[in-house]
């Protein structure tokens, strides 16, 4: 896919910008690692009774 001259500098200019600078943006941005896990392939659990031991 292409991209214009034109989108490609709006887009530099607006990753300068920053990322979430709101609280509440910011307790909204925390739980995304969480959402995007429940994709993964395997899930490695590190507590409890089902504890991966070495």
């Amino acid at each position: 896919m292409t991209v214009s001259q034109k989108q490609l500098e709006a887009n530099r200019k607006n990753a300068k910008k920053g990322g979430v600078r709101t609280d509440e943006g910011k307790a909204i941005a925390k739980c995304n690692a969480l959402k995007h896990g429940l994709s993964a392939r395997e899930a490695v659990v590190t507590a409890g009774e089902g504890a991966v031991r070495a």
